[in-house]
Formats: C-alpha cells, sequence, structure tokens
C-alpha cells in the first residue's frame, strides 16, 4: 500500500486528492499549518493528519517519514502568502529526496510561465523548483476551476448583476476531475517525469457560462460586460489558459453547477 502525503490536504482540491487516494487504498497522511478540527467536513476518518509548516520547516522531516509520493496542492495567492509556493516548496523537494521519497507531485496552471503576474510568476518559481529536484517530478497543468468563473458571477449576484470578462474563453474543469487526475499520476508506476496539461470538457464563451449560471441559479437582472485589463487580461483573451488537445474533464460547467444548487437547497422535512 503507498504512503502519500498531501501538502495542503485540508483545502478545496486537496480535501478531493485525500478522498480520492483513500477510495484507491493508499495509506494518505496530510500536513497543515494549522490543526485541523475532529468535525471538520474536509477531514477524512481514515487519513492521518499532521501539523507542519511548509516555510518555517517545522515538522516537516518527520510528516514525510516513509513517504513514497509528495502531492503538493498548496496554493499562496497574496502577498507573503506566496512563500508557500516557494519557500514552501523548497522544503517540500529537499525534505522529500533527504527522506527517500520516490515521486513528486505538483499542481500548477496551464501555460503558468505566460503570465507577467505576481502569483502566476510565484508559480513559476514553484514549478522551475520542482522540474530541478534530484527526484522524479510530475507537474499537472490545470485550466481554471468551476469554481473560479462562478466566483464572478457570485460575487455580481450580490449587485444584482451578471459580470461577464468580454472576449475570455475558458475550458473550466471540476476539482473532482483534478483529484481524479493527480492520484493517477500520484499512483501510477508507469506516469512519465515532466509536464502533463489538462482541461475540461468544453470551452465556453464567459457569456454562455452566464447564461448557464443564470439558468441555475435563476438570478435575474442585467449581465454587464466588464474589462479584464493587464497581463491576466491578456493572457485570457489570447486563449492560452485552454487546453484543447486535452479535455480529460467529465463534468461539466452546467452539471457542476446544478450539482452545487441542489446542495445549497434546504432540507425538506417530509414527516
Amino acid at each position: 500500500m503507498p504512503r502519500v502525503l498531501v501538502a495542503g490536504g485540508t483545502g478545496l482540491v486537496g480535501s478531493a486528492v485525500v478522498a480520492e487516494c483513500l477510495a484507491r487504498s493508499a495509506d494518505v497522511r496530510v500536513v497543515s499549518r494549522h490543526p485541523v478540527p475532529p468535525d471538520s467536513p474536509r477531514r477524512h476518518l481514515q487519513a492521518q493528519y499532521l501539523q507542519a509548516d511548509v516555510i518555517e520547516n517545522d515538522g516537516l522531516n518527520a510528516a514525510l517519514s516513509d513517504v513514497d509520493v509528495v502531492i503538493d496542492v498548496l496554493d499562496g495567492k497574496l502577498g507573503g502568502a506566496r512563500r508557500t509556493l516557494t519557500q514552501g516548496a523548497q522544503n517540500l523537494a529537499a525534505g522529500a529526496a533527504a527522506a527517500g521519497v520516490g515521486r513528486l507531485v505538483l499542481l500548477s496552471i496551464v501555460n503558468v510561465d505566460e503570465v507577467e503576474s505576481g502569483y502566476y510568476q510565484a508559480k513559476t518559481a514553484q514549478e522551475t523548483i520542482y522540474r530541478e529536484s534530484p527526484l522524479p517530478a510530475v507537474i499537472v497543468r490545470a485550466t481554471q476551476f468551476h469554481d473560479f468563473v462562478t466566483a464572478f458571477f457570485d460575487a455580481g449576484r450580490k449587485l444584482r448583476i451578471t459580470p461577464r470578462f468580454r472576449g475570455v474563453k475558458f475550458q473550466t474543469i471540476a476539482v473532482a476531475d483534478v483529484a481524479r487526475v493527480l492520484a493517477d499520476v500520484a499512483l501510477s508506476e508507469r506516469e512519465a517525469a515532466g509536464f502533463r496539461n489538462i482541461g475540461g470538457p468544453e470551452v465556453l464563451g464567459m457569456d454562455a457560462m452566464a447564461r448557464i449560471y443564470r439558468q441555475f441559479t435563476g438570478v435575474r437582472g442585467p449581465v454587464v460586460p466588464v474589462p479584464l485589463p493587464g497581463p491576466i487580461g491578456r493572457f485570457f483573451r489570447s486563449g492560452a489558459n485552454l487546453a484543447r488537445k486535452d479535455a480529460v474533464g467529465k463534468i461539466t460547467y452546467a452539471q457542476w453547477l446544478e450539482a452545487r444548487e441542489a446542495e445549497s437547497l434546504p432540507a425538506v422535512d417530509l414527516r
């Protein structure tokens, strides 16, 4: 039974990765900076949870002991939190090599190295650390999650509008599909080191996604075109965020959104 360490295993993607690995009978260990409450919805009974700080390298060596594969799904989008992507990656990769770990798996973003923006540059530096590790490393580059675009729609909902970016297409992918691929890569003995792109099952303009969002949420009010300036805007408008040849995702945006809305409905007492 392989032992997998999931760094960031209490987050949105990480908890899905933990569940996927457990379903495949892996021995799963999770490290997080803060203790995970026993009643947390993102805690799995069969997994082992350890407290470790990847930036300060506190508790990391013990967590990496007897581990076969490390899956890094840590994130840090703002300011000092980006050290999780750089210093954290250095400590994880070095600690894994010293502990005799067999493989590293990193979650990243499709064409992340083509964007001159702070967060994307930190992710690119993270990739470089893994590529230069003495251990075989697989970097899984995913397109944006369904949750990513939906967050903009949800924000507009409070203002009774549906914002959409002009001239932008997405190939969004479900977190569950990403977790499946990460588990495949981590537990396969035949996966070669290097890069692997993955994307959702369809390419949609944000106007089409807005229509789907309004259909399943019942949101009213105008659809408002908004500009997306700067390097991020140029990146999305160029289509570099897409992975048309690597559409491995199975869950469409409509299917994902319908399931999300169904889960948010209040329970009905039928007694």
